[in-house]
């Protein structure tokens, strides 16, 4: 009895309050309580539950821990547990004591002999141990990364929330007891994106859920939208087995986490990388890699009616020499705008330094040729046209190389009449001349 009494008074000290608690009727007393500045207004409680809300509302409490605190030590969550055969819960917050904040652990022990008739319990307070307070320092950064942790038993679908914002834990947010009901009206609720929702529920899906991790103990994730204050963020959620799984009863963890700034900067990258691969970075538009692609596909479907424009400018190299490169991009980039205002982005390549090709798909010869000669009677026009031009049409009958080498010789008709009246702009004259 000795020792018994000496252990007994050794752990009695460590703590700085007990109560002794019915959890069925709020009714308490204090086997222990420090003398805490505060501790006169929480007192005038008439009930467990009062006093708990007191603390939560006394502004004592870190603001970051406040919600989780209540969340924890509401009286029905705490019978909801004790229902769940639960005889141990352990919360740790932070309040201040002595005008700073430090580390303090809530312990909710039920006796083996609880029960319906027998509803009382012990809930105590101490300060957390230094490996208390690091692994809480721990789990808090953590807390900020993860906005939900739940622990998860698959084989009993149920849950214990280990960190959750409070208005989550709502029936209209889909809220149950059962695991596999919350994660389903969560969904079903209009919380997941609908373009993600079918994907969701199948991951999601405690059967398959069961499956996978006893064939597997690997982590394993799935990144979706979800709601969040009224629009939708990509979260990733990650499940991977606790330190308790076993096959027979599977307690795993899940993490969900927002993704959504770096990966929205992840995709947009993404897309520039596209983008810079298929696009001419000067003018933006389609470049020769992205015209032989499309040139591959046209060559294995028969029957497309397409048009097709070769032009080549007029002089480049007599603008940047005179006038310097500066003006001879924007040469380059005012006849490309030229070519997308009669024919749109998606036809409108350009294959070189100042070559440009139009492949216009599925367009009749008359609604083809109408543009094809605005758009050589606007450049005709010109004091010095801009460029020359050569047009072709097929009816699908002929291959994309057949319709590129008609255009390409009407271009060099046009081409060395061209330099025939401007030979001062010539860089090719004298040699088409010849070729002539």
């Amino acid at each position: 009895m000795e020792d018994r009494n000496y252990a007994l008074n050794v752990i009695y000290d460590d703590y700085y309050k007990i109560a002794k608690v019915n959890i069925a009727t709020g009714d308490y007393h204090f086997v222990k309580v420090s003398d805490f500045p505060d501790e006169d207004y929480l007192l005038q409680a008439k009930t467990i539950g009062e006093y708990i809300r007191r603390i939560g509302n006394s502004g004592v409490l870190h603001p970051d821990d406040r919600d989780s605190y209540i969340y924890h030590t509401d009286i029905g969550y705490l019978r909801e547990k004790l229902s769940q055969k639960r005889r141990r819960m352990v919360h740790s917050y932070r309040r201040i004591v002595n005008g700073r904040y430090i580390w303090v652990t809530l312990e909710i022990l039920a006796p083996k002999d609880y029960s319906k008739e027998n509803p009382w319990i012990l809930i105590s307070w101490k300060e957390a141990d230094s490996e208390a307070r690091a692994l809480e320092d721990a789990l808090n950064m953590l807390s900020l990364i993860f906005h939900k942790i739940l622990k998860i038993n698959i084989t009993k679908d149920t849950h214990e929330d280990i960190k959750v914002y409070t208005e989550e834990m709502t029936a209209e947010m889909g809220c149950s007891k059962k695991i596999s009901e919350w994660l389903r009206h969560f969904a079903e609720y209009g919380f997941v994106h609908e373009e993600d929702r079918e994907e969701y529920l199948r991951f999601t899906d405690i059967d398959t859920l069961r499956q996978t991790f006893k064939k597997s103990r690997d982590c394993i994730r799935f990144r979706y939208r979800r709601k969040t204050d009224n629009e939708f963020r990509w979260v990733m959620m990650e499940l991977l087995p606790s330190l308790e799984y076993t096959d027979e009863n599977q307690i795993i963890m899940l993490y969900i986490r927002d993704i959504h700034d770096n990966y929205i900067s992840e995709l947009n990258y993404q897309k520039q990388l596209e983008r810079d691969c298929t696009h001419d970075m000067l003018t933006g538009m389609y470049n020769r890699y992205h015209y032989d692609k499309k040139c591959e596909l046209l060559g294995k479907e028969k029957g497309t009616p397409t048009g097709l424009i070769f032009a080549d400018l007029n002089g480049l190299k007599y603008v940047n020499d005179t006038y310097g490169h500066t003006r001879g991009d924007e040469y380059i980039c005012n006849f490309g705008k030229i070519l997308v205002g009669y024919f749109g982005e998606e036809s409108c390549y350009r294959i070189s330094g100042d070559e440009f090709v139009v492949l216009a798909e599925n367009i009749s010869h008359d609604d083809f040729e109408k543009k094809a000669i605005d758009l050589h009677s606007r450049l005709q026009k010109e004091d010095i046209p801009t460029a020359s031009v050569g047009m072709a049409w097929s009816d699908g009958s002929e291959n994309i190389n057949e319709l590129f080498n008609k255009a390409e010789k009407i271009m060099y008709r046009e081409k060395r009449a061209f330099h025939c009246q401007h030979p001062d702009m010539s860089r090719k004259a004298t040699q088409l001349l010849k070729e002539e």
